[in-house]
């Protein structure tokens, strides 16, 4: 076991491995993404993104990252999905209410995230293609 330094900022909530287990994944209210090594505790690399990360997802492929941010008061978010070999940003969505989660399915060919309201029954789940970007659904 080890303990990771605090990098992500006072409020760290994303946190998730890349496929093969090697790689840990950790975001917060600072804006960013950081790589891990999971043997050695060692910074791999560190994405910004222009929001507090909430939740991070990468494909079952290990190539792309899904990151859902938004502002701290949780009115909205987004999903940003990133090509891991050179960091661009490949698609952006809008989604309202707070961020409740981002994951992608076993084949890796969609996207789902859910926004959630904590002042009502309102809540948002939807879905997109990962390749065109185009949604599925919005329920």
């Amino acid at each position: 076991m080890r303990t990771l330094p605090a990098r992500d900022g006072p409020i760290l909530t994303a946190i998730s491995f890349m496929p093969d287990g090697r790689t840990l994944i950790s975001g917060g209210s600072n804006h960013e993404v950081t790589f891990w090594a999971a043997g050695s505790g060692r910074v791999m690399r560190t994405l910004r993104f222009a929001e507090p990360v909430w939740w991070t997802a990468a494909s079952p492929d290990g190539k792309l990252l899904a990151v859902q941010t938004g502002p701290l008061n949780g009115a909205s978010n987004r999903i940003e999905l990133v090509r891991l070999s050179t960091g661009a940003g490949l698609q952006s969505h809008p989604l309202p209410y707070a961020a409740g989660g981002v994951e992608f399915s076993r084949d890796g060919r969609e996207l789902v995230a859910l926004g959630c309201s904590d002042t009502g029954p309102a809540s948002r789940l939807s879905g997109w293609g990962v390749r065109t970007g185009r949604p599925l659904f919005n329920l």
